[in-house]
């Protein structure tokens, strides 16, 4: 296991409680034209993720990452649902991340539970390294090849039993797979 990424509605106050917990903050994501943080990466070991948050109603759990060794496991692990029937339990990718430039691959299990496949991280070595700042457009599509998210990778995670869910003051409208191919399709010809 890699990391957890848990969306909060307050990413600066639940970063500082981890920070207090001896966590550092290897990457931060605001929106563009701005200083508005939206996600924060933070880490304890020697790799730039373990908790991940981003900006949304939560707490809610979004996903566990596990690291393979190989793109090409990710390509097999496609091929393997595909041919087990399982193939409409990809959610979203292959694709690479535009920040952190990492290959990616989010399935779901058969409770409707979200994990990433990744490749292993960068190596943090100097606990001296400024965060990297990752400025995001809402309107555009974060990944460096491959489309957006799909809606439901945005909007859907699982609660945390007994935890009230709280909306953030602002929630943004992310570019989602839907909305991107929305925008790219031409309109219909009548005939």
């Amino acid at each position: 296991m890699d990391h957890y990424q848990v969306l909060v509605p307050d990413v600066l106050s639940a970063a500082q409680f981890y920070m207090d917990l001896g966590f550092r903050i290897s990457d931060y994501i605001c929106i563009e034209g701005s200083e508005h943080v939206v996600g924060t990466f933070l880490h304890r070991k020697n790799n730039p993720w373990d908790i991940v948050l981003l900006t949304r109603s939560g707490p809610r759990f979004h996903h566990g990452g596990y690291v393979i060794e190989a793109l090409e496991d990710m390509i097999r692990a496609c091929d393997v649902a595909g041919n087990l029937g399982f193939g409409d339990r990809i959610e979203h990718g292959p694709g690479r991340h535009g920040h952190q430039h990492s290959y990616y691959l989010y399935v779901r299990d058969p409770d409707g539970h979200r994990t990433e496949l990744l490749l292993p991280g960068i190596q943090v070595i100097d606990i001296d390294d400024e965060p990297v700042r990752c400025p995001v457009s809402p309107k555009a599509n974060s990944n460096l090849w491959g489309l957006p998210a799909p809606r439901t990778w945005v909007e859907e995670a699982t609660n945390f039993s007994g935890v009230e869910i709280r909306r953030p003051p602002v929630e943004g409208e992310p570019m989602t797979a839907e909305k991107y191919l929305a925008a790219r399709t031409p309109e219909a010809v009548v005939s």
